[in-house]
């Protein structure tokens, strides 16, 4: 039996979905995942891993719970100074996880070196680069195609953001129950634009978001475009709605985001969760990064070119630097959409 930790911000769960398939592939036993509440919406989706909210456990009761499974080995990805010290604490026979100041001179742990500040790789691969050294004999001859995963569909979920789609006679759509019968499904093609982030300040301004929409929507009246918002973010009012733009309100279910992503061609976005679920979809990207997340959060189905890099954080950010990165956008975005056009 393996015990693998993951329980972070959205984004760092998604990137961690490599890491579990490659473990899944070539280890036959019980996985059981301990995560958070947005880490189990989207793990438990996943067949052959057992997830576990430790998020609500003290320290005591998960340290308990790790010990009544007497793992044969603990995949820890989050190697901060109080989980470092617990699981050496507990009868997991062995412990992998990344070298960092708080385990450096622990004797219990297998190190893997990976420095965000200076390593080549993406996050997702260091990640693998864990799940490798439970068995690197073995893991080496593992070959392993990630473009053929498809993420399970959540049908409920499709169905209300669906029927929110089709239904919707205002900017502000929310999901809601699909009506019975089915209505007729539009295929307009859906454009998503997400403006908001919480684990990074290099981004633009809200206002760039919305100007950028009003642009791309009356470029292509026939496609659809959409704002994404949710609960508690900053609050997002259309002053002049044209026909084609629409503001998306999710409640905490992450299942409309991903089923509402699933359905779209293309998202605009900084390097959030919100872009890494899109990559997991295989759903075309345009990234608001700098240089150092274009190399260590580029997800496999991202292009390089297809990233606009900012040099400062958002509130450093010159009037004139964030003018360029709004052309910018949208010229790689007219780039990406006008086949699609002449197509509808």
């Amino acid at each position: 039996m393996i015990g693998f930790y993951r329980a972070g911000f959205l984004g760092d769960n998604v990137v961690a979905l490599k890491a579990l398939l490659m473990l899944r592939h070539s280890y036959d036993g019980d996985i059981i995942i301990y995560t958070n509440a947005q880490g189990m919406q989207i793990f438990s989706k996943l067949s052959g891993f057992v997830c576990i909210d430790s998020s609500a456990m003290s320290k005591q009761e998960l340290l308990a719970h790790i010990n009544a499974q007497h793992f044969e080995c603990f995949i820890l990805t989050q190697p901060n100074r109080w989980s470092c010290k617990l699981l050496s604490m507990s009868n997991a026979k062995r412990i992998i996880s990344f070298a960092t100041l708080a385990n450096l001179f622990s004797p219990r742990i297998s190190k893997v070196f990976f420095s965000r500040a200076f390593s080549q790789i993406s996050y997702h691969k260091a990640l693998c680069k864990l799940v490798a050294k439970v068995d690197s004999k073995r893991f080496a001859k593992a070959s392993i195609d990630f473009s053929n995963f498809r993420y399970p569909v959540d049908e409920s979920a499709r169905a209300r953001v669906q029927a929110a789609l089709d239904s919707a006679t205002h900017y502000l759509i929310t999901p809601k129950p699909a009506p019975n019968p089915k209505s007729p499904v539009s295929l307009a093609p859906i454009i998503c634009l997400n403006p908001f982030v919480k684990s990074t300040r290099i981004n633009l301004p809200l206002s760039t978001y919305i100007n950028l929409a009003y642009k791309l929507a009356t470029r292509f009246e026939s496609m659809r475009f959409v704002i994404l918002h949710y609960n508690g973010a900053p609050t997002l009012c259309l002053q002049d709605p044209l026909p084609n733009l629409f503001v998306f309100s999710n409640d905490n279910d992450l299942a409309n985001l991903i089923e509402l992503l699933r359905l779209s061609c293309l998202l605009i976005s900084p390097s959030t969760g919100t872009i890494h679920i899109a990559d997991m979809l295989h759903i075309p990207t345009i990234g608001i990064y700098n240089r150092k997340d274009s190399r260590l959060w580029l997800g496999d189905s991202m292009q390089k070119q297809h990233l606009v890099l900012l040099q400062t954080p958002l509130e450093q950010s010159s009037a004139q630097a964030i003018e360029q990165a709004q052309k910018r956008v949208y010229t790689l975005a007219c780039a990406m959409l006008e086949p699609l056009a002449h197509s509808h």
